[in-house]
């Protein structure tokens, strides 16, 4: 608000997650383009600065740039040494953690970022940037991975590595891997990707949507890596996909993954002419 700020937390007597409480009130008067908070701190963005601020609304560090700052995401981490993603008006990418007055350069590019995203594992690095072209990077080897253009907005999944998804021109991409993407129709702009529920915004409102993986596990089976087939199942699919699964581990000889399958569902799922202990 002009003159104060309010933070809320999410009220431990809903179980649904939707009804805050007040947690603290700052009454002082901020200035700010973005403002972004962490487990005991606010980030505010003024222009190139980026100013961390306690809870009592006092300034604890300061990180200036060479450049406007587009966008801040926090990507967690331990209590008062989150991480932040930070992109550039210039094209450049930074990651920055709240304990450390060293931002950390990412990557550069030469268009104006507008999302940024880092995957799972933290080695991949999602960039959106204002021509509406996605580039993902290995954080490792700066090397440029692909490439798909409008683009408007991307999300990696936060629970399972090298699942992306990406939309843009009245299309929701889902990406996992090396694998060919899959579409479908969809406008919107994504905001959180977990398990197989999506998260977007759409005409001012946050809309959840299911997300079926039977494709990505489909390929992966064709493909014989069984290894990640189950992780996506673990995401969210059919009971008889599942049982499609254990079939094929069993006849491939991955008996590990046919076990897990059987013990996930006990006598609900049986692999006829076959025994899994």
């Amino acid at each position: 608000m002009p003159e104060k700020i309010y933070i809320y937390v999410v009220s431990t007597d809903d179980h649904s997650g939707m009804k805050y409480k007040l947690y603290k009130k700052i009454l002082k008067k901020f200035v700010c383009s973005l403002l972004v908070v962490t487990s005991a701190n606010l980030l505010l963005c003024q222009e190139n600065k980026l100013i961390l601020v306690d809870f009592e609304g006092e300034t604890q560090r300061e990180w200036v740039f060479e450049s406007l700052i587009k966008y801040v995401k926090p990507f967690g981490g331990a209590p008062k040494r989150e991480g932040l993603l930070i992109g550039l008006q210039n094209g450049d990418a930074f990651q920055v953690f709240i304990d450390n007055p060293f931002p950390i350069q990412l990557v550069r590019q030469s268009a104006p970022i507008r999302i940024l995203d880092i995957s799972l594992s933290r080695r991949k690095l999602a960039v959106v940037d204002e021509n509406s072209v996605l580039n993902v990077y290995d954080l490792a080897t700066k090397e440029l991975l692909y490439q798909e253009m409008n683009v408007v907005s991307a999300a990696w999944n936060t629970d399972m590595d090298d699942l992306l998804a990406y939309s843009g021109g009245g299309l929701l991409s889902i990406r996992m891997g090396n694998l060919p993407a899959t579409t479908q129709r969809m406008n919107g702009f994504i905001v959180g990707f977990k398990g197989s529920k999506l998260f977007f915004l759409y005409n001012y409102n946050m809309v959840t949507m299911d997300i079926p993986q039977t494709s990505s596990l489909i390929k992966y089976i064709e493909n014989k890596d069984f290894k990640s087939a189950y992780n996506v199942a673990c995401l969210g699919i059919t009971e008889q996909d599942f049982k499609s699964l254990g079939i094929e581990a069993l006849q491939n000889g991955e008996f590990d993954i046919a076990r897990k399958v059987r013990r996930l569902f006990g006598q609900l799922i049986t692999f006829p002419k076959y025994s899994v202990s």
